[in-house]
C-alpha cells in the first residue's frame, strides 16, 4: 500500500530542511546513476541519470553525524506518525537531481527497490517541482505516480519497484528513509 501524507512535519522544520540543502553547506556526493550509483550496468539499469547524493546513514552506521543532526526531529515524527522505530533506521538518503537537457528525456528513471530485504520506506519531499516517483506493478505497468511537495511524505513497502523522474526546471530534493522489518512482522504482499 502507497500512503501519501501532506503536512506532517512542522513547516518551520520543512523550511529549514529545505535551506540547508540548497544553502551550500552539504557536501554531495555526484552518482552516475540516481536509482543505481556507480553501478548501472551491473545492477541491470537501462539508461545513467546523474544525480547528488548525501548519506547520514547508510548500512545501519553513521556515515555523517553533523548532517544527521538535522533529521533527528524527522526520525522522531516517523516513529511518532508512522510506527517506524528509529533503531530500525538503517539508511537515509538525501537525493538532488537538476533538469536535464536530453533530446529525448524518460519518462521516468529506472526502476528499482532500495534493498533486497524486507523493508518500509518514508520518502519525504524538501521541494514544490515536478520530477514525480513513479510506482510500477509485477509487469513493470506505471500504478501510480505522486508529485513532489514540500513536506509531502509518501510512505511504502520498500520491495515495492518505484522510479523517480528529473524535474524540468527547479531542483527535486527528496529524502528516503528506510527501516527494516522486523521479521515477525511481516510486510503484506504488493
Amino acid at each position: 500500500m502507497i500512503e501519501v501524507f501532506d503536512k506532517t512535519y512542522p513547516q518551520d522544520y520543512l523550511d529549514g530542511l529545505h535551506n540547508f540543502y540548497l544553502g551550500g553547506r552539504i557536501k554531495w556526493t555526484f552518482l552516475k546513476d540516481c536509482a543505481y550509483g556507480d553501478d548501472v550496468e551491473e545492477r541491470g539499469g537501462t539508461i545513467e541519470i546523474p544525480s547528488f547524493s548525501s548519506v547520514p546513514v547508510g548500512n545501519k552506521q553513521i556515515k555523517d553525524a553533523e548532517t544527521l543532526k538535522a533529521w533527528s526531529l524527522a526520525i522522531y515524527l516517523n516513529q511518532d506518525l508512522f510506527g517506524l522505530e528509529a533503531l530500525d533506521l538503517f539508511r537515509l538518503r538525501i537525493g538532488m537531481q537538476l533538469p536535464l537537457l536530453m533530446l529525448e528525456k524518460p519518462l521516468h528513471h529506472n526502476p528499482h527497490t532500495d534493498s533486497p530485504e524486507e523493508h518500509m520506506t518514508v520518502l519525504l519531499y524538501l521541494t514544490d517541482t515536478d520530477g514525480d516517483t513513479f510506482f510500477f506493478d509485477d509487469d513493470g505497468d506505471i500504478v501510480e505516480r505522486i508529485t513532489p511537495k514540500l513536506g509531502r511524505a509518501v510512505k511504502f513497502n520498500g520491495n515495492h519497484i518505484h522510479a523517480s523522474s528529473s524535474p524540468t526546471n527547479g531542483t527535486r530534493i527528496a529524502a528516503n528513509f528506510n527501516y527494516l522489518v522486523d521479521k515477525k512482522d511481516k510486510l503484506p504482499p504488493l
